[in-house]
């Protein structure tokens, strides 16, 4: 074995050291408890609250009720985005145990890149290193769920752009852009997301057969 070899061998090792045990106990769950109650909820509430608000300060609901819903957007934007980042602290990350620092990082760029397209489905998963892509997919569904929990809060403040009357006509055109290249890269994201998912669901009977 030349140095090269065993140095691939020690970072390898040591990924795996690290990655062993590293278990999702139930992201999906928390996720979609959260988009099928607490956000539509949270949505629908801060919403009305930032309309009344606007409508007790401004009034005149029959001429000024684009403001009024511009800033039940705004307050909705930020009520979802401090919601949803806490809700990744309290309810997402402890479905993640044990907590450890990113199992890929120990590897260099071009060992990444293998783990993350095994991750995704673009190459066969190689079975050695299950070790490190298991505890690496779970780690990726955590990060990616954080973005997921607050990218709403975006789009909310992108759609409250767009709603504004008093935007030019050019830059609602920005703000349009801007919104579909956003939902493009959220679908990405959940794309990624479910990928990672679909990895250890496949993987899971080759972990059971090694375990018995």
């Amino acid at each position: 074995m030349t140095d090269a070899d065993a140095e691939t061998a020690d970072r390898w090792a040591t990924a795996a050291g690290v990655a062993e045990g590293i278990t999702d106990y139930g992201i999906s769950r928390a996720l979609r408890t959260y988009f099928l109650f607490h956000f539509p909820v949270g949505v629908l509430l801060l919403t009305g609250i930032g309309f009344l608000i606007s409508l007790l300060i401004f009034g005149n609901f029959r001429e000024e009720w684009p403001t009024h819903l511009l800033m039940g957007l705004l307050l909705a934007s930020l009520g979802t985005g401090v919601a949803g980042f806490i809700y990744a602290r309290k309810r997402v990350k402890p479905q993640v145990r044990p907590q450890r620092t990113a199992a890929v990082s120990w590897l260099n760029k071009q060992e990444q890149k293998t783990v993350s397209r095994q991750i995704s489905g673009r190459i066969t998963p190689v079975q050695e290193q299950l070790t490190v892509t298991r505890g690496a997919a779970v780690q990726a569904r955590q990060s990616l769920a954080l973005f997921l929990l607050i990218g709403p809060s975006y789009l909310l403040l992108l759609a409250a752009q767009i709603l504004n009357s008093r935007a030019s006509g050019a830059l609602i055109v920005v703000f349009i852009l801007c919104l579909g290249l956003f939902l493009a890269g959220y679908v990405a994201v959940v794309w990624q997301f479910r990928q990672a998912g679909r990895f250890l669901e496949n993987t899971s009977s080759f972990v059971s057969s090694e375990s018995d």
